[in-house]
């Protein structure tokens, strides 16, 4: 998968890409830490991201700002609204090259690190 989805905020079809500007906009504004769940405001934030990536991408001004994404993922978490939609993203965020690439470097790192200390290496 590429990393693209639309979603419909306001009435607007908009697209979404996760590549490399999107991953690290959401590492700088989303700490997650194991065992928590996503709040509305990370949601949103991911949301956020793959829009500002995929402008950059189109090479046009985005027309929308956080707020609308924000309100979207508020409402949609508090209604469970648009469920399928949230999923369709998380999805297609997972599924994205660059993460992808991301959790076969981790496991690569991980697969070395249990092979040093099976043969006592570091």
């Amino acid at each position: 998968m590429n990393g693209y989805t639309t979603i419909t905020i306001n009435g607007q079809i908009i697209g979404l890409r996760f590549g490399m500007p999107a991953v690290k906009r959401i590492s700088e504004k989303v700490k997650f830490k194991e065992g928590e769940e996503y709040t509305e405001a990370d949601f949103s934030q991911f949301l956020y991201a793959g829009y500002l990536n995929n402008c950059l991408v189109k090479e046009m001004e985005p027309t929308l700002c956080y707020e609308d994404f924000y309100n979207f993922a508020e409402e949609a978490f508090y209604t469970k609204k648009d469920v399928e939609g949230i999923s369709k993203v998380i999805t297609c965020f997972n599924e994205s090259r660059i993460m992808k690439a991301a959790i076969g470097e981790g496991e690569k790192k991980s697969s070395t690190a249990k092979q040093s200390k099976k043969s006592g290496k570091r």
